[in-house]
Parts: structure tokens; C-alpha cells; sequence
């Protein structure tokens, strides 16, 4: 779910994503915090240049679970991107839309 890349006054440009492994249930959502955070690491390591600039999810909509994936990663960077990935190509493409929140 968390994306990296870099940001300047008018783009951000995504370099590398990885899923996290979560749960969805009607009220919450539970994230593996601690893979996340290892990969984060990782991430560093691998690719020093990048920053955490936000994250993703498949689908083409925003979800009453989007918020509460947002505000984690507001706590780990400033300003994070939502990209959505719509990857059942009905228009023979996959979209693509960040939201900046």
C-alpha cells in the first residue's frame, strides 16, 4: 500500500510501491504495522533517494476505510497521496487517480 518517490512544488513522482498485508471489516482495518514499518526500512536501505509520499489501493473509489488508511500515513509522512488503481481495465486501461486530502 505505501508508495515512495519524490515530491516538488508541482508533481509527485512514484518510484516504487509494495502491498502491506490488512484486513478489511465493516468498522475497521487491521494493517500488519510492524511489516510495514520493516519494509519502510528496508526502502530506505534499497533506495535511500526515496520518501514515503503515500499510498495506494485497487478500485476505483474512495472508501469509508480509505480515511482511516489516510491518517496512518499522515502520521508517517506530510501530505501523503491517495492513488487509486483501477485494475479491472473495463475502459482497456487501467486509471489512475491521486488524491491529495
Amino acid at each position: 500500500m505505501p508508495i515512495s518517490g519524490s515530491v516538488d512544488k508541482h508533481s509527485v513522482e512514484v518510484t516504487s510501491c509494495y502491498c502491506v498485508p490488512h484486513k478489511d471489516y465493516e468498522e475497521r482495518v487491521d494493517v500488519d504495522v510492524v511489516y510495514n514499518q520493516d519494509m519502510v526500512e528496508l526502502n530506505k536501505k534499497v533506495s535511500p533517494g526515496e520518501a514515503l509520499v503515500g499510498w495506494f489501493t485497487t478500485g476505483s473509489d474512495v472508501t469509508s476505510h480509505s480515511s482511516l488508511i489516510h491518517d496512518y500515513y499522515a502520521r508517517e509522512t506530510k501530505d501523503p497521496i491517495h492513488l487509486t488503481v483501477d485494475t479491472t481495465l473495463n475502459s482497456g486501461k487501467m486509471g489512475l487517480k491521486a488524491y491529495v486530502l
